[in-house]
């Protein structure tokens, strides 16, 4: 059973589990087009950690994957590896900073452009939730990376990322669980800046289509037609890149889920530097959950 705190996180992953679906709206093409494959890893980790009725419990299926393969990695990874996944953490860090700030940016630059002030107000809505979500999620990553900054010792990082719980998972070992606590704080400033990117690309459709809808002037021209065509040439371009890129991705998760079974053979016949005692996260699933990012 979960202690206290992982049982509030959970009650909070309840609640938000409509938010991050809404931040994976703009990639609704991928687990279209992956046929909304592998919900729940193929794996008893799961059941081993949670019960039988794990699959009643739908919120961790943006989590799961990323529960066990961490869980692999504090306890039966190497030390390199620790490492390596703090510095891919806090290089996160870095281009979540840096993308927040740019789209606090172009949601300020669309609050100021000229006929805002005429289209219907919840574009001004979503545009300035837009800016306040985006500056958390750069706020937030500053605070994360001086926590996880300061971190630099293998077993200190081990435990950061662990609970504190021993329990037999399910190839009969006791292993240390890892901490939903702090999955969860890693994961945060991502989703809120997930969530702003479509604030922002709904908020400037509503703003193009509302300026349609009440013929404001948005460019030269006859200001029907000329509205027309910057509302669908905006929407086209957004839609086609969203599709492609989505599309692309749906297409690798089913070949991720093909190759899932070479995880050990790779290694074995190809780094001759990988040690039989370390075995790290190799055979774990090598593609997201459903709703993984």
């Amino acid at each position: 059973m979960p202690d206290t705190s992982e049982l509030v996180v959970e009650i909070f992953a309840i609640i938000g589990a409509p938010a991050r679906m809404m931040g994976r709206l703009p990639l609704i093409t991928r687990y279209v087009w992956n046929g909304f494959s592998s919900p729940w890893p193929k794996t008893p980790y799961a059941e081993a950690r949670y019960g039988k009725g794990y699959k009643w419990r739908p919120w961790l299926l943006f989590d799961i994957s990323d529960f066990e393969v961490v869980e692999a990695l504090i306890n039966t990874g190497s030390d390199e590896k620790i490492l390596a996944f703090r510095r891919s953490q806090l290089s996160e860090f870095q281009m979540i900073a840096l993308i927040g700030a740019l789209v606090t940016q172009a949601a300020m630059t669309a609050l100021q452009l000229p006929f805002i002030q005429q289209v219907h107000y919840s574009a001004h809505t979503l545009l300035s939730a837009t800016v306040i979500i985006s500056l958390l999620a750069v706020y937030f990553t500053c605070l994360q990376y001086r926590t996880y900054g300061f971190m630099e010792s293998p077993s200190a990082i081990r435990l950061w990322l662990s609970n504190g719980i021993c329990y037999t998972n399910s190839e009969k070992d006791r292993v240390i669980q890892s901490s939903m606590l702090s999955h969860q704080l890693l994961q945060v400033p991502f989703e809120l800046l997930s969530i702003a990117i479509t604030l922002f690309i709904v908020g400037f459709g509503v703003c193009l289509g509302s300026a349609m809808s009440e013929n404001i002037d948005l460019a030269s021209g006859p200001t029907r037609i000329g509205d027309l065509a910057v509302f669908i040439t905006v929407m086209i371009a957004t839609v086609f890149a969203l599709t492609l890129f989505g599309q692309l991705l749906g297409g690798k998760d089913i070949e991720a889920g093909r190759c899932r079974k070479y995880g050990d053979v790779f290694p074995m016949r190809h780094d001759t530097r990988v040690q039989d005692e370390d075995k790290g996260t190799s055979g774990l699933p090598t593609s997201p959950g459903m709703f993984a990012p």
